[in-house]
């Protein structure tokens, strides 16, 4: 099959998992440009992965004329520009999260870009692919946990020992002489904050955040933050990015609705069932008229002479979840349990197909700009409002080309 679309991937770190997808497992793709600010880094892919041009300058991959797609694996705050970048010169974007994390008109920019040129994007936030979040969003929009008023998100990690590469040299996460990566506006933050847009389904209104670096001050950035948003609605989200704490990685989630609760088991100890989804559904549950519910997780309280004290029996119970349709190699030798094939793949049938793909440039810019805001109300200690993203592709679509589709972002 010849192949369609082709396609070059920037930064060779997490990037390289994006290469094996692209030039392995989808056939209507082929990877012809690799790019890393590392010579040898940029260089060694290339010759894994018998690809023929390699470069360390991002202009190199904006001019190549035959590349349709750019895969964007760089620091977090050079997402945005170089997602521009790319939609000036007519490609479309695969960003990791964010798609942008410094300012609402450098987002603005890129939705307005993407509307221009009918181009897609779409920001790989792998937690919209996995399969325990696949399934709680599965049975929230399917009703079974009423009206959602309350999301709880974290993203807890302990990044301090890949703030030095092994040479003893600091690296972009420090700040020194360049912006340091931020917590709840990018890297693991951002997973929080589109987890709760996501599995909320309503897009925030307002946010009103609070920071501290009591692990890392050397940063110039907060290392632990958290924001509150509200929708429209009232619904209430609380996204909480941890990036110094002496603990174990934590990603979790919770969604209460008027009907029902679920969980992610993120949080250790995991529950004696094991890690997984966990639920509790009025409708299911003989105790409910009378608000009484079992111990957690199942699990019998005990009296303290160590007897099993009467509970009703019903707590939070274990949910089975579809596993993901990923072949075992692909889970193996791709990033995060093969999401990242999955995501890929959506995207480029979005492309050829002509629709917008999942986690597209509204849906992205949505949790973005409520994490740009979030900042903002941090550092100004106040709230600060949302901007309101409309889905606009269908009427784009209608009228397009646009007439000002030969316009670069520069002249918006």
């Amino acid at each position: 099959m010849a192949k369609t679309l082709k396609v070059a991937v920037v930064g060779m770190g997490h990037g390289r998992a994006h290469v094996r997808v692209f030039n392995e497992y989808i056939d209507q793709t082929e990877v012809v440009m690799v790019c890393d600010v590392v010579e040898e880094r940029a260089r060694a892919a290339a010759e894994e992965h018998g690809i023929g041009k390699w470069t360390t300058r991002y202009a190199d991959v904006l001019a190549e004329k035959d590349v349709d797609l750019v895969v964007l694996c760089t620091p977090c705050h050079l997402h945005g520009q170089h997602t521009l970048a790319a939609l000036d010169h007519w490609k479309h974007v695969l960003v990791e999260v964010p798609m942008e994390n410094q300012s609402l008109e450098t987002l603005w920019k890129i939705v307005y870009m993407s509307e221009r040129r009918n181009l897609k994007v779409q920001m790989d936030n792998q937690l919209r692919w996995m399969a325990p979040t696949v399934h709680m969003k599965r049975l929230i929009e399917q009703g079974n946990l009423g009206d959602i008023y309350y999301v709880e998100t974290e993203y807890v990690h302990d990044i301090e020992g890949i703030t030095i590469r092994q040479d003893g040299s600091p690296t972009f996460r420090w700040g020194l002489g360049e912006l340091a990566q931020g917590s709840i506006n990018a890297g693991g933050g951002l997973y929080a904050v589109d987890n709760a847009y996501w599995l909320m389904g309503e897009q925030f209104v307002e946010v009103f955040g609070y920071g501290n670096k009591k692990n890392m001050p050397y940063r110039q950035v907060y290392d632990h933050e958290v924001a509150l948003f509200k929708t429209a609605s009232g619904a209430i989200a609380r996204c909480v990015c941890s990036k110094g704490p002496k603990r174990p990685t934590i990603e979790y989630a919770a969604v209460y609705g008027t009907k029902g609760t679920l969980e992610t088991s993120g949080r250790l100890p995991h529950p004696p069932d094991g890690p997984g989804v966990y639920g509790c559904f009025a409708d299911e549950d003989p105790n409910y008229s009378r608000g009484v519910y079992g111990w957690m997780y199942t699990e019998s309280a005990k009296q303290e002479d160590g007897a099993a004290k009467e509970q009703p029996e019903h707590g939070m119970v274990k949910i089975e979840v579809p596993p993901l349709i990923v072949d075992e190699e692909i889970s193996k030798r791709v990033g995060h349990g093969g999401t990242e094939y999955l995501a890929d793949l959506d995207l480029v049938n979005a492309i050829l197909e002509d629709y917008q793909p999942p986690c597209n440039v509204y849906e992205s810019a949505r949790s973005c700009a409520g994490a740009i805001c979030a900042v903002q109300s941090i550092y100004e200690g106040r709230p600060v409002q949302v901007p309101d993203i409309v889905d606009r592709s269908d009427a784009v679509k209608q009228f397009g080309p646009l007439p000002t589709a030969h316009q670069n972002s520069d002249e918006l």
